[in-house]
């Protein structure tokens, strides 16, 4: 069998894939077609590409989340149950993006309850309960606004950019979404509320997919795919990513001129230093460990103050009100933990044990 001709092949990045060309380029050689090169005809998918990004920044993103909620727990399992049985401990784990996950999943496991969500959006409408930030003149203020009588979207992950129409539509629909959860009777068994702190998680996320997003609308629009626009298309990509790296940068740099943000990790029971010990070098570690002490020095003589009034007790309710009417309020907090320390066990005040500890 002759072969008369032969072009180019558009595949995903699977390997797989590039086994098939070397293999293929084998049988053509045999066949007398020598012009054929396997890394040359093979033409890399350009949205898998950019799905494969997008799906590495959502992965380290989920990695970092759960460390950050509880490192020293297991993964929970996959299951989407709704009864409770995991631990507290467990149960804390999950991300904002794993928690968006089970809300959509949760609200779309049932026609009543997607019935029942477009319900809540419906007559938030008519009576004006929807509100969203916009500027009026020089002010900012909350206006009303009707929202679209739409759904959440659950992502699908090998379909590129689902999860980012999932979280803009969760995000959409955040005022009836918490609404929903007050009101729906099953919602009392559901274990991962999204939180303030993971609205702002996921609002971070779906800036950074709206990068790759806004790419695969452009390079789609067309009816029929065009070569010549591809490496424009992924330098403008990688350049999107690389700005909003930049600004980043610009801005994290600005975090040193405060010792805020280390004293505020230090005092989080559910961080401590558990994030600088990971993914900070040991001289910053140092340096971080060095504000932490010395904040807790300069505080020495109110410590000296409540541990003489604390002698023995252990009624944590009465040591607290007692912190909190020595302690200023920027010292407040490690004070607090400090006191939790010393108090387990209960030693003799002033002692030169408690002071060590301090040092």
């Amino acid at each position: 069998m002759s072969v008369l001709q032969m072009g180019h092949f558009t595949m995903d990045n699977a390997s797989n894939n590039a086994t098939f060309m070397t293999h293929l380029a084998l049988l053509l050689a045999e066949r007398g077609v020598l012009d054929f090169n396997a890394k040359e005809n093979y033409i890399r998918c350009f949205a898998h590409i950019i799905n494969l990004a997008s799906q590495t920044v959502i992965r380290a993103m989920e990695k970092q989340d759960s460390h950050v909620q509880h490192s020293d727990t297991e993964t929970e399992s996959e299951s989407d149950d709704d009864t409770p049985g995991l631990a507290v401990r467990a149960r804390r784990r999950a991300g904002p993006i794993r928690r968006a996950r089970k809300t959509v999943a949760f609200i779309r496991k049932s026609g009543q309850r997607r019935d029942e969500l477009l319900s809540i959006i419906k007559t938030g409408n008519e009576t004006q309960l929807w509100t969203e930030v916009r500027e009026v003149g020089v002010n900012v203020e909350q206006v009303p606004v009707a929202l679209s009588e739409v759904t959440v979207l659950l992502d699908v992950k090998t379909r590129g950019d689902s999860v980012f129409f999932m979280l803009r539509h969760l995000r959409y629909l955040r005022q009836p979404v918490t609404r929903f959860f007050a009101m729906n009777r099953d919602a009392q068994a559901f274990r991962h509320t999204l939180e303030n702190r993971n609205w702002d998680r996921l609002e971070i996320l779906e800036l950074v997919l709206q990068q790759p997003h806004t790419i695969q609308t452009i390079t789609s629009s067309e009816s029929t795919p065009i070569l010549a626009a591809t490496i424009p298309a992924f330098e403008l990509f990688m350049s999107s990513w690389e700005t909003i790296l930049a600004i980043a940068r610009k801005y994290y740099d600005k975090f040193a001129d405060t010792n805020a943000y280390i004293i505020a990790m230090f005092i989080n029971p559910s961080i401590r230093l558990e994030w600088i010990k990971r993914n900070w070098s040991w001289g910053d570690q140092e340096n971080a460990k060095k504000i932490i002490l010395n904040k807790v020095k300069n505080a020495a003589h109110i410590f000296d103050a409540f541990v003489e009034k604390l002698g023995s007790s252990r009624n944590i309710e009465t040591t607290m009100w007692q912190v909190r009417s020595l302690v200023p309020p920027v010292l407040k907090a490690p004070a607090i933990l400090l006191t939790l320390v010393l108090m387990v066990p209960a030693r003799r005040p002033g002692s030169v044990h408690q002071r060590q500890r301090l040092q």
